[in-house]
């Protein structure tokens, strides 16, 4: 596999490195040693004849999702293969692809994208992440404005597919609920009914400025105007909101410590709970400590 193109970052599960790379015109799993990279085992997703000029494919980073025991796969090419992680085996795979999309420009029996038609500043889903839980895996695919929800273990359809309207990512599930972020709002979608339940506007007409943060009973959205937004996942209701020193992006935790990833800088924040307890322990040995008690 030393020609092969690989789509986005490994995931590292149980001390192996599962890749979606392209391969000899197809696109395959490639499962590596982590410490000599070299292949263990592979399975065959599709085939990718003609999308390596595909700029949009190329611009995204495509990586699996594992539950369960099941390895779900985007391939960027108009499908989403799952396979099963013991048998190593192809369980099941469904193909999103538009008339038009398969289509393309045909030469020679394969497919080519159209010279120029990648923007990338065009409004789409933002990454081709999938999220699983609970037997449901959630596919927004970049390369097409809709979105649908499958069974895990079967491929069935649990939702079928929808248009992305404003929706830049899909945050998580609720429940049967599906949580999506848009480009000025937040909404949660009811899997069951097939209908919204909220929908919640940004405060002071901010945008979206990154990936939010899954909270236990909230999601944290960093938005423009160095504003960090809290919503509750059971209503939308806004929780609070705060604004801080430097422009916020895409949010991550560690450790108790909030971190944010924007175009230009790296932050991190104390949450209440830990400058709380940092507060008391710096106290604790030190009354008179004048940053503590400021």
């Amino acid at each position: 596999f030393s020609a092969a193109y690989f789509l986005g970052p490994p995931l590292s599960h149980e001390g192996r490195l599962y890749c979606i790379a392209d391969w000899r015109g197809e696109t395959r799993l490639l499962v590596l040693d982590p410490e000599n990279g070299q292949p263990l085992w592979s399975q065959q997703l599709c085939s990718n004849q003609g999308r390596t000029l595909d700029l949009t494919r190329r611009s995204q980073a495509i990586s699996p999702t594992i539950s369960d025991g099941i390895i779900v796969c985007p391939t960027g090419a108009g499908a989403v293969a799952a396979v099963d992680l013991l048998t190593r085996q192809l369980r099941w795979l469904v193909s999103y692809a538009s008339v038009e999309a398969r289509r393309g420009q045909l030469r020679g029996g394969a497919f080519y994208p159209t010279a120029g038609s990648f923007d990338p500043l065009a409004d789409r889903w933002n990454d081709n992440t999938l999220i699983a839980k609970d037997g449901l895996v959630a596919i927004s695919p970049v390369e097409q404005d809709i979105y649908f929800v499958r069974n895990l273990l079967t491929g069935q359809p649990v939702l079928g597919r929808r248009k992305r309207d404003f929706g830049r990512y899909i945050a998580g599930f609720e429940g049967r609920r599906l949580i999506i972020v848009g480009k000025r709002s937040v909404y949660c979608l009811d899997i069951d009914k097939q209908s919204i339940l909220w929908d919640q506007s940004f405060p002071e007409s901010r945008m979206l400025a990154g990936k939010s943060l899954w909270m236990k009973d909230s999601l944290l959205i960093p938005l423009t105007g160095n504003t960090l937004a809290r919503f509750s996942k059971e209503t939308g209701q806004l929780i609070e909101q705060a604004t801080v020193d430097l422009p916020v992006g895409n949010l991550f935790s560690h450790q108790s410590n909030l971190i944010s990833v924007s175009a230009t800088d790296v932050s991190i924040y104390y949450t209440r709970d830990q400058l709380s307890d940092t507060v008391l322990e710096r106290l604790a040995r030190d009354e008179n400590d004048i940053e503590a008690l400021n």
